[in-house]
């Protein structure tokens, strides 16, 4: 879990949108390719739906979110989130789908409040690993569930430091821990069943940091329900790391 890097060199990443139309034993699929340039774009997004609201109405959505957590990728799932809640407003529910070992912690902060506000309930799901800033993220869930299997990496925040060191830079640093630290565990506090010593203990030493498997998960109340398969989606939303940007971490 860090804070945010000095972003990288311009890419371009691309947003396809698929509508699949079915009449009787006939499909037609109807693709879109938009492309655009991006100052330190890392996201790539593809969004496969039925053009007809009415065919989401009562069923679920899913949004898959793989890799680093990053800003880019934060803004791609709140658009993603705000696209579902504005054109299918008859979701059932929307599920998140988290294989992602972390990154940035601000970002997974701004992606907690807007799963939290969803108008549409949202359940995340940790279908591989859940590191880091990513748990904060699947914490925002209505309702959380993990996999058979998978697992979630739990420890302190961290900081990459990027500036120029002044005699009160250290205090300053401190500062800056304390107040990011106060925010995750309180995100961590809504989540878990542990006491709050306990997670804050976690967080003040990365000796102490625990991997947490899919039964632990569900003794101590970070997930609600161990799944056997995955729910079935509707319409789907895949965020993930641009092929073209490689990986950051």
């Amino acid at each position: 879990m860090r804070v945010q890097v000095p972003p990288p060199a311009p890419v371009t990443y691309f947003i396809r949108f698929d509508c699949i139309f079915m009449k009787k034993f006939k499909t037609l699929a109807i693709a879109s390719l938009l492309s655009f340039t991006a100052t330190g774009g890392d996201a790539a997004t593809n969004f496969i739906g039925p053009d007809d609201a009415n065919g989401v109405d009562g069923n679920d959505v899913g949004i898959h979110f793989s890799g680093n957590v990053t800003h880019h990728k934060v803004s791609e799932l709140e658009s993603v989130l705000d696209t579902i809640n504005i054109n299918y407003p008859g979701t059932k529910r929307i599920n998140l789908f988290i294989n992602s070992w972390g990154g940035e912690v601000n970002a997974a902060h701004a992606a907690f409040w807007a799963i939290k506000s969803s108008p549409i309930p949202v359940q995340t799901i940790n279908v591989g690993v859940t590191g880091s800033a990513a748990v904060e993220i699947y914490c925002a869930g209505a309702n959380r569930a993990v996999v058979d299997g998978a697992y979630f990496f739990v420890h302190p925040v961290g900081m990459d430091i990027i500036e120029h060191l002044k005699p009160d830079s250290a205090k300053k640093l401190a500062e800056h821990f304390d107040i990011m630290h106060a925010a995750t565990q309180k995100a961590y506090t809504s989540c878990m069943t542990l006491s709050g010593d306990e997670i804050d203990t976690m967080f003040r030493s990365e000796f102490y940091s625990r991997y947490i498997g899919d039964i632990e998960a569900l003794r101590i109340g970070l997930s609600h329900d161990i799944l056997e398969k995955l729910p079935a989606s509707a319409a789907s939303a895949f965020i993930y790391d641009d092929p073209k940007d490689g990986e950051k971490n």
